[in-house]
């Protein structure tokens, strides 16, 4: 997660998400940013820590 976090402090919030799934080829609607937010920020701080952040892509197929 280090290589994409602009200032280092750690998190991942919805500003960066988007930006993130920006560079991809896929096509993300605001919604589904939205539902990946609320589905990774599991203590409700409106950030996604690391522990978070790899609880998520244990659900991303492969």
């Amino acid at each position: 997660m280090k290589p994409l976090q602009r200032n280092q402090d750690g998190y991942l919030d919805r500003g960066k998400l988007e930006a993130i799934l920006g560079m991809t080829e896929e096509t993300v609607s605001t919604i589904e940013i939205d539902e990946l937010m609320r589905d990774g920020d599991k203590n409700n701080d409106g950030r996604i820590d690391f522990d978070e952040f790899l609880k998520m892509m244990e659900n991303v197929p492969v």
